[in-house]
């Protein structure tokens, strides 16, 4: 895998998060560009470089999103999105096998599995966070559940998202320079004899 093209087109999707996702939002929840890009790494990348790709993505949601505004400055988490998305990446790699990975529905159901994953993480990590004393948590007096509501329609947004962002990267994946094990027999170059 091409490490400047993947860092490139993350922090891109994250510079797409934060601008661009609030005009898609719906009852609050906005898509992201990011999840359909670890989804396809960890469809395709091979298995370390995958879940790198995801911590890297992760970590720059948790830095471009701050889940409470307090009383000085945003407070901003390291980690929930990250350790999610790395989770999420490691469950695709191990069913991948058994998927077409060209697949553009493919790619939508595993951004939806990488989105659920990291948005059980990231509930669980705030909802810890306040337990503690003078602990907050972003959806303050209300539910967890209804976070997790808001960030699944957000992740369901994202899967929507990944019709247009995985047809651009099926379109770069000669680019990507992907083993031959990782995409399966198809992206394997053949030797005749």
């Amino acid at each position: 895998m091409r490490w400047s093209l993947a860092i490139s087109l993350v922090v891109l999707a994250s510079a797409l998060d934060v601008s661009l996702a609030p005009m898609f939002s719906v009852w609050g929840a906005a898509p992201s560009f990011a999840l359909p890009l670890v989804a396809f790494l960890a469809l395709l990348a091979e298995r370390r470089a995958a879940i790198w790709a995801a911590l890297l993505a992760g970590a720059l949601a948790d830095l471009t999103d701050p889940a409470i505004s307090g009383p000085v400055a945003p407070l901003y988490l390291l980690g929930p999105h990250a350790l999610g998305m790395a989770l999420g990446t490691s469950a695709v790699i191990q069913i991948r096998g058994a998927l077409k990975k060209r697949s553009l529905l493919v790619l939508m159901t595993a951004t939806v599995a990488v989105g659920l994953l990291s948005d059980i993480v990231w509930t669980f990590a705030w909802a810890l966070r306040g337990w503690f004393p003078q602990g907050a948590a972003p959806w303050g007096e209300g539910a967890a559940l209804g976070a997790l509501g808001g960030e699944v329609l957000g992740t369901l947004l994202s899967a929507c998202a990944a019709l247009p962002v995985g047809w651009g990267l099926l379109r770069l994946l000669p680019w990507w320079s992907f083993p031959a094990t990782a995409g399966g027999a198809r992206f394997a170059v053949a030797s005749r004899s």
